[in-house]
């Protein structure tokens, strides 16, 4: 548990974050938010690789599911595992 829990906490807040920050994105690409071009031009270096915070964050989560299952060991109630 000392890596699933940490990782889980991780992986909800990066996916929450990559979320927020990918529909931002877009909202400033398509004009939904009034923004100066020069800034929408010079922001894809900070901006950009944002995006992949929301993928990221979703395969620590089943990284972490997958640790778990593994490392658990067998069932005391029905012995599957």
């Amino acid at each position: 548990m000392l890596a699933v829990i940490p990782a889980s906490i991780v992986a909800i807040a990066v996916t929450a974050a990559g979320f927020v920050f990918t529909f931002g994105i877009l909202a400033a690409v398509f004009h939904l938010v009034p923004i100066d071009n020069i800034l929408l031009s010079q922001g894809w270096g900070a901006m950009g690789p944002m995006i992949f915070w929301m993928p990221w964050g979703v395969a620590l989560g089943l990284a972490a599911i997958a640790y778990y299952y593994r490392r658990r060991g067998r069932c005391t109630n029905c012995g599957i595992g």
